[in-house]
């Protein structure tokens, strides 16, 4: 194993789906409208969020601002904040060319949901099933950094 670093890490976390399994009568639900049949969970690290979050401050200024997209419906959400399944092409893209000019790493640990695994490895509890995905998630990152700080943000980016 590498000798650890000093040093800061900020890990902004989030995800796409949700552990749910079942519905409110107790049957599973997963693939029907409305559950997803994955969970996402994903970070990225950097050393100097402030920089990040300054870059997509600034083009959510720009997009917000600009007379064209403002015809669009879609940047009535955008106007809040940056999330991909709301915003329109253009600013996917535009936010797509910023990140790709951004400094840090990323992670992301991918589950499918199906349900005999679930009840057997997680006793088909979704905050069991949740853990789990962080645990492994993390478990090769935590250990690189000698006391270190570990921040844990969830940002929308919204001013």
């Amino acid at each position: 194993m590498q000798k650890p670093k000093v040093g800061q890490s900020y890990f902004f976390v989030d995800e796409s789906g949700d552990p749910v399994f079942y519905g409110p009568n107790g049957k599973c639900i997963v693939g029907q409208p409305g559950c997803s049949q994955v969970l996402i969970l994903g970070y990225i690290e950097t050393q100097d969020p402030h920089a990040i979050r300054e870059s997509v401050l600034r083009l959510h200024r720009e997009v917000t601002s600009d007379p064209y997209l403002k015809k669009f419906e879609s940047m009535k959400k955008t106007a809040v904040a940056f999330h991909a399944k709301d915003d329109g092409p253009v600013v996917r893209y535009l936010f797509y060319k910023l990140i790709s000019t951004l400094e840090f790493k990323a992670q992301f640990v991918v589950a499918r949901k199906i349900e005999p695994i679930f009840r057997a490895n997680h006793g088909g509890k979704q905050d069991k099933f949740y853990d789990y995905l962080v645990t492994v998630l993390f478990q090769n990152v935590l250990h690189r950094f000698q006391h270190q700080s570990h921040h844990f943000l969830e940002t929308r980016f919204s001013g």
